[in-house]
């Protein structure tokens, strides 16, 4: 699953679900885990996931699409208490800056 750019400059995004393939985007620097799911968990994330808007207002960025997930899942008790605290902190913040924070938990696109 990603946030997937439409349009940058009118800040338009759309969510992207595949199974079985990488559908990392060339222009992804990065990513952490913010929690390991049971079956049960993945299959409650992808139903909440779905049900949250992606941006489309020319306002909201995908950083902020990711939070208010975070937050529904979090809501659910989906991924644990304090995620999207987390996930807050890194808005705005360059991959190199989320990838200290994060520690080893990046996983950086080049050497994966």
């Amino acid at each position: 699953m990603q946030v997937q750019v439409i349009d940058l400059s009118k800040l338009i995004y759309q969510f992207d679900e595949r199974r079985g393939v990488d559908i990392r985007s060339k222009g992804s620097e990065g990513s952490f885990t913010v929690a390991s799911l049971t079956h049960e968990q993945m299959r409650q994330a992808v139903q909440i996931i779905r049900k949250e808007p992606e941006p489309r207002d020319g306002v909201e960025r995908c950083q902020d699409w990711v939070l208010r997930t975070v937050i529904s899942l979090e809501a659910e008790e989906v991924v644990p208490p304090g995620a999207s605290a987390e996930i807050e902190t890194l808005i705005g913040k360059t991959a190199a800056a989320v990838a200290h924070q994060v520690g080893g938990r990046w996983v950086d696109t080049a050497t994966d």
